[in-house]
């Protein structure tokens, strides 16, 4: 087996060009090096460096080998610097799985305004709503879903946010502070295609005052029903924050505001636990200011419907 600590003796031999500089340089003394060089040479079965002149120099299977060593000597630094930070209760880098709309309003803006220097790197995957938090079983670190995570996972709820009915601000509904189902009867109305919770709640919503739950304009992503609803094609259904100039107005269905929570969890015994709370601490944050940038009016005396399953 390689020992690194040899490698790193062959690495310092080939920048130096001499066992006198390389001894100096690695704190060994020059008989040491040297019988280590010559056994690493012996193990491997071929020569690493050129002897026949005064100039110590390596050979091209010497070269070769000597690039490959610095490149696994410095993996293994890396490896040993990982091992400290997860010793430190520490991680250098997140992976956040999360629905598309979460990673376009919260988690991408939260990268770009709210990490900090010593925050680690955030690597965010859209992934489909209805994969909840099955992505913690295949690597992902934080897993965010419009629904609660099973109790074998740790969470925290991010927030609630209403779903809304978006259109131009000179929309007939717009300068309503909420739109009741039943008055989209006679709208295009368009949300995202699939299973996707949206669409769930919305077709809920719709079949509680007798309306079809399938004459829904189907649109492959949030932005997308968004465009075309600023196109005057229809109301886009969303929990989206709202772009192109549209104005967001909470649905409701007999009364009941229709709302959606928004989970976040982790794997119990997390080797960055602490990491991982601070970050969801501070998402939820952001998602709570998010939410109330969004609503237009106090739901307090309101009963609230809430998608939890």
């Amino acid at each position: 087996m390689l020992d690194l600590r040899v490698l790193r003796y062959l690495v310092a031999v080939a920048d130096e060009g001499s066992l006198t500089a390389a001894s100096e340089l690695v704190l060994v003394a020059q008989p040491s090096l040297s019988r280590q060089l010559r056994k690493l040479e012996y193990s491997l079965g071929f020569p690493l460096f050129d002897r026949s002149s005064n100039c110590l120099s390596l050979t091209s299977a010497g070269y070769v080998f000597a690039q490959e060593s610095r490149s696994l000597i410095s993996h293994a630094e890396s490896v040993e610097r990982i091992a400290r930070r997860f010793a430190d209760g520490l991680t250098e880098r997140v992976v956040v799985h999360a629905p598309p709309t979460i990673v376009d309003d919260l988690v991408s803006p939260f990268i770009a305004t709210e990490l900090r220097a010593s925050d680690p790197m955030i690597d965010v995957t859209p992934v489909p709503t209805t994969a909840r938090f099955t992505p913690l079983e295949e690597g992902a670190d934080i897993a965010i879903a419009f629904a609660p995570a099973p109790s074998r996972y740790i969470s925290r709820i991010l927030g609630t946010i209403p779903l809304f009915a978006q259109m131009p601000s000179g929309h007939r509904l717009a300068c309503q502070d909420s739109i009741d189902m039943t008055e989209l009867s006679s709208e295009t109305v368009i949300a995202l295609e699939g299973a996707s919770r949206t669409r769930q709640l919305l077709v809920r919503g719709r079949n509680r005052v007798s309306q079809r739950g399938d004459e829904i304009l189907s649109s492959p992503n949030p932005l997308a029903a968004q465009a075309l609803a600023a196109a005057g094609r229809g109301v886009a259904v969303s929990t989206s924050m709202p772009r192109f100039g549209l104005r967001a107005v909470p649905l409701r269905t007999k009364g009941d505001v229709v709302e959606v929570q928004a989970w976040c969890a982790w794997r119990s015994g997390h080797h960055a636990a602490p990491v991982i709370e601070d970050l969801a601490e501070r998402l939820a944050s952001r998602y709570v200011r998010l939410i109330r940038s969004l609503s237009r009016q106090d739901h307090s005396d309101t009963k609230v419907i809430t998608s939890a399953t």
